[in-house]
């Protein structure tokens, strides 16, 4: 629910390593940006406009253990990459596995609403360069 973020404020769906190392797509002061977080350096990958609506579906699919694609539909049936595949070879999986965590921040006191999650394994599909499975 985009209605009432802060200003600065982010809301988003991340690949959680640990405090220092995750990666992600959320929406902040009216934009989508794929960020990345290693070794606690903060990078914006990119930054897209949002589709015009008060409330979005965001979506995060893995590949091969360590690329990362985004996508985003104001209906859950129409959807529209944003960026390209992130490497996230770099997030630690060595002792703990990669989580998936809905986050907040960026500002004092952000929070964000968010309607469900849902996590399901990805089907071997051909896909057209350019598209999200």
């Amino acid at each position: 629910d985009t209605r009432n973020l802060p200003k600065n404020a982010i809301a988003g769906i991340s690949a959680f390593g640990d405090n220092e190392n995750a990666l992600g797509m959320g929406v902040q002061n009216g934009k989508l940006v794929i960020w990345r977080r290693e070794k606690n350096n903060h990078q914006v990958i990119v930054a897209a406009d949002v589709p015009k609506s008060n409330q979005l579906y965001l979506r995060m699919s893995a590949l091969n253990g360590h690329l990362f694609r985004f996508a985003v539909s104001r209906d859950n049936r129409k959807w529209q990459v944003v960026g390209g595949e992130v490497d996230g070879a770099y997030l630690p999986p060595w002792d703990r596995g990669l989580r998936v965590a809905l986050v907040a921040g960026g500002a004092s006191n952000a929070s964000a609403r968010f309607g469900f999650l849902r996590i399901e394994p990805l089907k071997t599909v051909k896909t057209v360069p350019g598209t999200t499975p």
